[in-house]
């Protein structure tokens, strides 16, 4: 059973674009991390 489900999420900021169509599940007890370029 998926605890997190992202379908397709976009994200800009101005004319950046950091996120382009991602998506990705995280399951029940699962641990997960979504780091940024610079690790933020």
């Amino acid at each position: 059973m998926n605890a997190i489900t992202v379908s397709d999420l976009t994200k800009t900021y101005g004319d950046h674009m950091a996120l382009d169509h991602i998506s990705f599940a995280v399951e029940e007890g699962e641990l997960f991390a979504f780091l940024g370029e610079n690790g933020a």
